[in-house]
């Protein structure tokens, strides 16, 4: 698994790890799954998981938001997509919420 270096500081601000005292020798790798390990291999953070429904939720405000901006502003587009493509997430998104509860 591909691992990233990352500084003391993103490690205590980003990651809440404790990087003083006798955490400070040590150096600490962002992994590919969002973990962070230091350069023993021991685990520092894990990354929570979030449910797949709870992610549909996450999505679904985004798209909303989306929406609400292009409604704002017709003659925009957000990420490529129109208001027609973000429309049918919302309700794509609604769908899938809807029949997974």
């Amino acid at each position: 698994m591909k691992k990233t270096k990352i500084s003391k500081k993103v490690a205590r601000d980003k990651y809440g790890i404790i990087t003083t005292g006798v955490n400070s020798m040590y150096d600490y790798f962002l992994l590919e799954n969002g973990n962070v390990i230091d350069d023993e291999g021991d685990i520092r953070y894990t990354k929570p998981q979030i449910s797949p429904l709870q992610e549909a939720i996450n999505e679904l405000e985004i798209a909303k938001k989306n929406v609400q901006t292009l409604l704002d502003e017709p003659e925009s587009l957000i990420d490529m997509h129109s208001i027609k493509y973000w429309a049918g997430e919302v309700e794509r998104l609604r769908e899938l919420i809807k029949n997974s509860l």
